[in-house]
């Protein structure tokens, strides 16, 4: 399964086990539809409480990095294990991303490849393109940037 491989607090060796290392191994799988973020951000992000990890059976099988971008939330980078995709992991981290911004920010968003099947994952979780950018020359590909709105945070300070 997802983590299988992998050192798990579950496991002799858990003092090998960070969320910034996790999700660095599972980065490393998927490079070629991620974009690259350094050790020590990863780091920073774990120290900062910004890594959420999904599970199958007590292993991790996923990670979503978030940034505070008031008003709305940044979604850095979210992925799956291949192996356990399809099996709610990521709807379950993205609701966990969400509840914690819903009374914090005014939304969030995020940037995605044009070409990755992530795209109907974003819009079935109700995200909506609110414009697309140029991607960088190396891959040439446009990038759709979704957006979930919610009650701006200060409306909600009215109630």
């Amino acid at each position: 399964m997802g983590g299988a491989h992998w050192p798990t607090p579950h496991t002799p060796n858990q003092k090998m086990f960070t969320k910034a290392k996790y999700a660095e191994h599972l980065h490393k799988k998927n490079s070629e539809y991620l974009g690259f973020i350094p050790r020590s951000r990863l780091e920073e992000y774990e120290s900062e409480g910004r890594i959420v990890l999904a599970h199958e059976n007590n292993d991790p099988c996923g990670y979503l990095i978030y940034g505070s971008n008031w008003p709305l939330l940044n979604i850095y980078q979210a992925c799956i294990d291949y192996d356990v995709r399809r099996k709610h992991h990521g709807e379950n981290i993205v609701k966990e991303v969400e509840d914690y911004a819903a009374d914090k920010h005014s939304g969030i968003y995020l940037r995605c490849r044009e070409n990755l099947e992530a795209n109907d994952f974003w819009k079935a979780l109700g995200y909506t393109i609110e414009r697309v950018e140029q991607g960088g020359l190396r891959r040439n590909k446009n990038i759709n940037v979704w957006v979930k709105r919610f009650l701006d945070p200060m409306q909600l300070s009215l109630f």
